[in-house]
């Protein structure tokens, strides 16, 4: 029995040991389990990742190919909203078609959740076109750019510097100008004389024209034979069809009429004369009135005791006239008819054939193209839009500029516009763009384009630089932009030169300063400086457009046009100072069209933009827009088996 005991003791024992053992083994084989499935898990996380990144990179693998090529810039062009997320998918399906059975990824969905679009973000533009110019032609191209900008920029601050004392100088002598000016109004108004240093012009009416009795120098209160001989041919006894008319003889319903109307005339203008009188008697200094030619206070009086006379005579009516005792009444109120004492003095006045030398350089800007370019041919290429891209208004400098300094109190603003344009970039940008453009885009002066590289337009950088529909509007804009800045520039030089300076102001003081007028000889003395330099400023531009080059500083050596040969002004003296004007070292058209396109900032990257667009269409598709353009995206991804799970990704070129 003992025995028995024993051994049913035994088994017991080696069952509990069973059942333990199968207990481990299976809690062994659990965990075997979820760590493969983990591991499975987190395979299949990475699996659906790195599928979707190759997925979203894949995508972009089809690039808008001849943009490429042409212009260096890397773009998925998006014409169907759909169409990212299809190729995305795509890409995602077949990159799972050698995977397992098992470990295979069904995707549910597939959203795009974000789209980069170049039209959003136009440093990616920049970034582009900084790697095609680097990959194309290394660092040394910017490199050379940014220098050639530090130029043109240094030279361009000196420019506006100097050319701020020059505004500041000429507005200080604005008003005393003006008012001089006005001076030589009145002397016009009463005496009938614009005085020139070349000439004497005489006015149709005057106050002065209507002189009681018999007409004489004296009489007439002229002391300069020159002036006497410029006007006794103009003036009429007023008095005579009075003398008639009191001594009973008849006068012609005609001549009555041819009276009248040249008293109402005189009388119109005498009241202009006392009006303007009036104003200078106020306005003027104390030394202005002591220096003057005249009194003004006299004069004013004067011509308001004029004005009586003439008012009485203008209301003369029928009965009157046929009233001899009245008409003779009326002829006594002339003892006080003002002629030989509203006096002028033209003592200082000398005459003589001193002419302005810049007369001829007043050019309707409409012309001074064909002045400029020769005989050369013009493309007739234009486009239907411009400014596509650009977010911002054209500026006021953006706009044609009519060069017009013929009157005074407009010449500070004429002087502004030679300043060169603000920079408004990083310079580095700009010195990427300009590169960019230099290599990629044409202009006026390149050779003639290969028929089979189809351009919207020929003159792609004076585009970039103005912005019009036209390539002869946007060469326009280009040489009037080149005249403006240029002419500062020479301005600025002839400004420093003591030579030139003193010949303008001998020429401004014989043409307006026989009455000691300083100011008004001052300001006539700049508009005769920056008519020089606009006449030196197209030279420069028409060697420019001759293919030469011109040097960044105005200097003696680089002025064209002596100030003996401004009367000689024209298209002929232009195309001749032109070819000799050309200069070693110095800046050529295309390198100073790129510096004024620059100095855009983005809006040069925008019409950039515009010219690319207009040509893709023309060479590859009609239907390419920028508007189109992406670089990059955001993808989400949901998979339903062999887990349910998500991915995102993210792709940016």
């Amino acid at each position: 029995m003992k025995i028995v005991a024993v051994l049913l003791g035994k088994k017991k024992k080696r069952g509990s040991s069973t059942v333990f053992l199968s207990l481990i083994f299976s809690v062994i084989l659990m965990l075997i389990i979820a760590v493969i499935a983990l591991l499975t898990y987190r395979s299949e996380k990475v699996n659906i990742k790195r599928t979707l990144d190759i997925s979203v990179e894949s995508v972009f693998g089809k690039y808008y190919e001849p943009l490429l090529s042409d212009y260096g810039l890397f773009y998925y062009i998006e014409t169907d909203m759909e169409a990212i997320s299809a190729d995305v998918m795509y890409y995602f399906l077949e990159n799972q078609k050698d995977v397992p059975k098992l470990l295979k990824l069904t995707p549910e969905s597939l959203v795009i959740t974000e789209k980069n679009y170049l039209i959003s973000n136009r440093s990616n533009i920049k970034k582009q076109m900084y790697e095609a110019v680097v990959n194309a032609y290394g660092e040394n191209l910017i490199s050379e750019f940014f220098d050639m900008y530090k130029t043109f920029s240094d030279t361009s601050v000196h420019t506006d510097a100097a050319l701020d004392e020059v505004i500041d100088d000429v507005e200080t002598l604005e008003k005393d100008a003006q008012t001089e000016k006005e001076i030589l109004d009145l002397i016009a108004l009463v005496e009938g004389v614009r005085l020139f240093g070349d000439g004497i012009e005489v006015e149709k009416c005057f106050a002065k024209k209507g002189i009681p009795g018999n007409i004489t120098q004296k009489k007439a209160g002229i002391d300069s034979p020159a002036i006497w001989n410029s006007l006794k041919d103009e003036y009429v006894d007023i008095t005579e069809i009075l003398y008639d008319l009191s001594n009973g003889k008849k006068v012609s319903q005609n001549r009555l009429k041819e009276w009248k109307s040249l008293i109402n005339d005189i009388k119109a203008v005498t009241e202009k004369a006392y009006i303007l009188a009036a104003e200078l008697d106020d306005k003027m200094t104390d030394v202005q009135k002591k220096s003057s030619v005249f009194d003004v206070a006299k004069i004013t009086n004067f011509l308001s005791d004029n004005l009586i006379i003439l008012k009485s005579l203008t209301e003369l009516n029928e009965q009157d006239m046929n009233d001899a005792v009245y008409i003779s009444q009326i002829i006594e109120t002339f003892s006080g008819y003002h002629v030989t004492d509203m006096y002028i003095d033209y003592s200082t006045y000398v005459h003589g054939d001193v002419k302005n030398p810049t007369e001829k350089i007043d050019i309707d800007p409409k012309g001074i193209t064909s002045f400029l370019i020769g005989d050369k041919k013009v493309s007739g290429l234009a486009i239907p839009e411009a400014d596509i891209y650009q977010d911002m208004e054209l500026s006021e400098e953006e706009r044609d500029v009519y060069i017009d300094y013929r009157e005074p109190e407009e010449l500070p603003v004429v002087i502004d516009k030679f300043r060169c344009e603000d920079i408004t970039g990083e310079i580095k940008d700009l010195a990427v763009t300009g590169a960019y453009m230099k290599e990629f885009f044409g202009n006026y002066m390149s050779e003639q384009i290969d028929s089979e590289e189809k351009r919207a337009l020929e003159y792609e950088l004076e585009y970039i630089c103005s912005g019009k529909t036209s390539d002869a509007d946007n060469l326009r804009s280009v040489i009037n932009k080149c005249l403006l800045i240029r002419t500062g520039q020479s301005l600025v030089y002839l400004l420093s030169d003591s030579s030139s300076k003193q010949k303008a102001y001998a020429t401004a003081a014989a043409l307006v300063g026989f009455s000691g007028m300083d100011a008004l000889v001052r300001i006539t003395q700049y508009m005769i400086l920056t008519g020089w330099a606009y006449a030196d400023a197209c030279v420069d531009v028409a060697a420019l457009l001759d293919g030469g080059k011109i040097s960044v500083i105005k200097n003696k050596k680089t002025l064209n046009v002596k100030y003996s040969e401004l009367m000689s002004f024209g298209k002929e003296m232009i195309q001749k100072k032109a070819k000799e004007a050309n200069v070693k070292s110095g800046i050529d058209y295309e390198t100073i069209v790129i510096l004024f396109g620059v100095l855009k900032g983005d809006a040069a990257v925008s019409r950039c933009m515009d010219v690319i667009q207009y040509n893709m269409k023309l060479r590859d598709s009609h239907r390419f827009s920028f508007k189109d353009a992406v670089y990059g995206i955001t993808a989400e991804i949901s998979c339903i088996y062999p887990y349910s799970m998500k991915a995102s990704s993210t792709y940016s070129y």
